[in-house]
């Protein structure tokens, strides 16, 4: 990887430390049928297609989601028009949607214009408690955005820490779900490679 491609990937809003990490350490899926799934998703360069594209990537903290993110962006042509957003980052501007009313503020106009949209993590939202009022707004504006973006020539590419199972039973996410189905949707097996006593004994 490149300085400018190290600078490329931060203005598309990755994280320094992350792209830092993909340099040390090239993200491969411990699983080998998501490995060539992913690599396969990526070979076909879905965003050269003019049908709407949804790949969700699902599984457990540290088996390589977030890094396989840096690793979709890298595949990318320089000139295309990217956002990386983390869900803690996005729920901001999704609230401030949400108090904005009829208006759209700019970074929401922004992540619906964009060719290639990464979320990374939406699960957080579902760390507040059910009657949590902020929740259920957040929720309500991510099924407003999927909708837009629910559109020919857009890329979405979504991770969680679920399994398929929990993701299609939560009740906020069912329309979201409904949409990213028609996609690919990688539940990857293993446990976390962020600590050496997770590689002991079993598959990581």
């Amino acid at each position: 990887m490149t300085e400018t491609d190290v600078a490329r990937l931060v203005i598309w809003g990755f994280e320094y430390a992350d792209v830092r990490e993909y340099q040390e350490e090239q993200p491969a899926f411990v699983d080998g049928p998501s490995r060539r799934a992913l690599a396969d998703w990526i070979a076909r360069k879905p965003w050269e297609e003019d049908t709407v594209q949804w790949l969700t990537l699902l599984g457990g903290c540290g088996i390589g989601k977030s890094l396989s993110m840096v690793r979709i962006a890298l595949a990318l042509p320089p000139e295309t028009n990217v956002i990386y957003r983390r869900a803690d980052e996005l729920e901001l501007d999704l609230l401030e949607w949400e108090r904005a009313r009829e208006a759209v503020p700019v970074n929401i106009q922004l992540v619906m214009r964009c060719k290639v949209l990464l979320v990374d993590d939406v699960d957080r939202w579902l760390l507040r408690s059910p009657h949590d009022v902020e929740r259920g707004r957040v929720l309500y504006r991510w099924d407003a955005l999927t909708e837009v973006r629910d559109s020919p020539r857009r890329v979405n590419i979504v991770s969680a820490n679920r399994t398929l199972r929990q993701l299609s039973e939560e009740p906020g996410f069912a329309r979201w779900y409904d949409r990213a189905r028609r996609g690919l949707i990688l539940e990857i097996p293993g446990r976390s490679r962020r600590y050496p006593q997770a590689e002991k004994g079993g598959s990581t």
